[in-house]
């Protein structure tokens, strides 16, 4: 079961702040509206009240954001009402992603195409009122664990099982997950695993 954001607390900026469980991974979460800013405006505003400073915000050939010799690591997402921001200090990675709830593409054929076996029959075996928040949470699981990595979505996607919260890869390595649900959305995160070579 997906843990719910009734008892995050809420900053003076009005985001809402979770703390993924036993790990250092926090996440900034904010309501989209019309006087918030945009995507790179707020990433750069969450870095400088981080960091005490204006950062440069690069970018790997595949498009994860980072800042050179910076101890902070971080990730962006976001859908159409939310924006998410993951990150923890230290030199190890980590990804988030968020997806509105009211999202609803064609669930079979993606399912059938992208997930793997275990996936496809977690998310069939879903009760009715829980389908879209499970095949979002697989969805969201896949893309924190490649955006983490850093490989982006370049991977045969069927290939990586998200259902545990300890996933291995023969491409990609050993990585943890953490999902949560938002009263209209799903949000999961990854970093590597302890127990990683």
């Amino acid at each position: 079961m997906l843990t719910t954001a009734a008892a995050f607390p809420t900053g003076s900026s009005g985001r809402l702040l979770y703390s993924v469980p036993a790990t250092d991974v926090q996440v900034w979460l904010l309501q989209k509206c019309d006087t918030a800013p945009d995507s790179p405006t707020l990433l750069l505003d969450w870095l400088t009240e981080l960091l005490g400073y204006t950062p440069e915000v690069l970018r790997t050939p595949a498009g994860k954001p980072y800042i050179a010799n910076c101890a902070l690591q971080f990730n962006v997402s976001h859908s159409q009402h939310w924006f998410a921001f993951s990150w923890r200090t230290g030199h190890e990675p980590v990804g988030v992603d968020i997806e509105d709830l009211g999202r609803r593409p064609s669930f079979a054929a993606l399912a059938e195409r992208y997930f793997h076996p275990t996936e496809q029959m977690a998310w069939r075996a879903a009760e009715v009122y829980e389908s879209t928040a499970t095949w979002l949470q697989i969805w969201t699981r896949k893309e924190a664990v490649l955006k983490a990595h850093g490989l982006g979505l370049r991977l045969q996607l069927n290939t990586l099982d998200t259902c545990d919260d300890a996933v291995q890869h023969p491409l990609l390595g050993a990585w943890q997950l953490h999902s949560f649900r938002l009263p209209d959305a799903v949000v999961s995160v990854s970093w590597p695993s302890r127990a990683a070579p």
